[in-house]
């Protein structure tokens, strides 16, 4: 769904809330992507543009009035049951 021109992965517009999943590679992951100057062939553009890109789209979503929970591909692999306990926290606040 588009939320003020950008679309988001998982939108609850009664609640106001984006829930987003982050691929590590589409999203330039900075734990794993460590050069801001990397280029990602993929997207075009290099670590740093693609952080660039994302805040000014979390920016967009912070602004039209929604919560937003990044989720890391990294991190669902490592412990899903971690991620879906921290989804679950953020989804009761």
């Amino acid at each position: 769904m588009a939320v003020s021109g950008f679309v988001a992965d998982e939108v609850n517009v009664s609640d106001k809330i984006i829930i987003e999943f982050y691929g590590d590679y589409y999203h330039c992951n900075p734990r794993i992507y460590t050069d801001p100057n990397t280029y990602n062939t993929t997207l075009h553009m290099t670590a740093k543009d693609k952080w660039a890109y994302d805040r000014r789209r979390l920016a967009a979503f912070y602004k039209a009035g929604y919560r937003v929970r990044i989720v890391w591909e990294s991190d669902w692999r490592k412990n899903p049951e971690a991620v879906l306990e921290g989804v679950r926290v953020f989804l009761a606040e």
